[in-house]
């Protein structure tokens, strides 16, 4: 995988393990929990966490099937895959502030992030910048607006259904809610 690149990978549903993740994440019992912070305080979410941010397993049945959806994905897509590090079912739903905070997950290690769209929606994009985390510059710019024109320094990934995407997890990135009334399901890992 290239440095800049953001790889792209449609029709997921020839995954068997993408179909079975899937249809557990958006039933309507699915278990979805309450979390205060997600990049800041500002931005509380729901979500069901498999694997935590210190790499504890919170559930084995969805540790094995997320890890096959992985493998999967990145040996369709021919990226490195040797271990996850976090694996998270985010639901966002519009909030307060119409776009999240730029942040990068793990900036203490080389990683990627796997973005999985369970369900297509109107906004919700994803951006990434072309700019690295830099430990000597730990805070990004910050922009005036959005749009803003450094953004276009980057990529936006538009939420589409069944699909996956992988880029660099030490750009930085961030989300634009989805519009009042709808959510943007999707699986966050990350991984090396």
């Amino acid at each position: 995988m290239t440095d800049t690149k953001v790889q792209y990978l449609h029709n997921l549903t020839e995954f068997k393990s993408y179909n079975e993740i899937k249809s557990r994440v958006l039933h309507p019992k699915f278990p979805w929990f309450y979390s205060p912070v997600s990049t800041s305080d500002k931005f509380p979410f729901l979500g069901n966490e498999i694997v935590d941010r210190e790499g504890k397993i919170l559930s084995e049945e969805g540790f094995k099937l997320c890890l096959e959806l992985m493998k999967d994905i990145t040996d369709k897509m021919k990226v490195d895959f040797i271990q996850p590090i976090r694996i998270c079912v985010n639901m966002a739903q519009a909030g307060v502030a119409p776009i999240t905070d730029w942040h990068v997950d793990h900036p203490d290690k080389d990683h990627k992030v796997l973005l999985v769209y369970f369900n297509q929606t109107k906004k919700g994009n994803t951006l990434v910048s072309t700019t690295k985390y830099d430990k000597d510059k730990p805070v990004l710019p910050a922009f005036k607006s959005y749009p803003d024109k450094n953004i276009k320094k980057g990529e936006t990934i538009k939420p589409c259904e069944d699909t996956a995407v992988v880029f660099d997890g030490m750009r930085w990135h961030t989300a634009i809610l989805p519009e009042p009334g709808t959510r943007r399901v999707t699986l966050v890992a990350t991984f090396i």
